[in-house]
């Protein structure tokens, strides 16, 4: 257990806080990639602003475990 532990700070801001790399994979509602993040533990992902309004689904993993939660992009 890694302890991976996920805040949506706002829609365009989300904290994962993880003793290892971490990765996030933003998509589109059909699935498809929109953007790729990597980024050392205890930092916060900004993200959005070339982003359309929207929904989004964000996977975030650090090591073996594996997050999925879903933003709405105003």
């Amino acid at each position: 257990f890694i302890g991976l532990k996920i805040s949506a700070m706002s829609s365009n801001t989300v904290r994962a806080a993880s003793t290892t790399k971490t990765t996030a994979v933003i998509m589109d509602m059909q699935g498809r990639i929109v953007k790729r993040y990597s980024f050392n533990s205890n930092t916060s992902l900004d993200f959005g602003n070339d982003l359309m309004p929207g929904t989004y689904m964000i996977k975030i993993a650090a090591g073996k475990e594996v997050r999925v939660i879903k933003v709405v992009k105003q």
